[in-house]
């Protein structure tokens, strides 16, 4: 998930990326329960090899960010609070997604966003 820009648009890689998230959690539920659900998280934290293991997801986000700040693309006064702003609606979306939320109330969780994220593929497209 982790890679350096892959397109000279800062947006788009910044997309790709949160949609990588998105990807690997509905390929590895299991997984990704254990590095980010709440149990786990609550009981590790204290553990700075793991919380080292934990920002760097959330570093890699900064990294493409900035980038977009750097690119003039976006305007944002404070990169973090940005950062945790996104990584907040991003796993927010994707927890619901797992707990199968959108599915329940007949919605497909990528239906409004496809039109300007094409890297949104229903549940059943991301599975190998």
């Amino acid at each position: 998930m982790d890679r350096g820009a892959v397109t000279d648009d800062a947006v788009a890689d910044w997309m790709t990326y949160l949609w990588s998230y998105r990807r690997f959690a509905l390929r590895e539920p299991h997984l990704y329960a254990v590095m980010f659900g709440p149990r786990l998280a609550e009981f590790r934290l204290g553990d700075p090899a793991d919380l080292e293991a934990a920002r760097s997801t959330f570093v890699s986000l900064l990294r493409r960010i900035h980038a977009c700040v750097n690119g003039g693309r976006f305007e944002v006064e404070d990169v973090t609070t940005a950062g945790e702003a996104v990584w907040s609606g991003v796993h927010g979306h994707t927890t619901l997604e797992l707990t199968g939320f959108f599915g329940a109330g007949g919605r497909d969780p990528c239906a409004r966003t496809a039109r300007f994220s094409p890297g949104c593929r229903s549940a059943s497209a991301t599975k190998p």
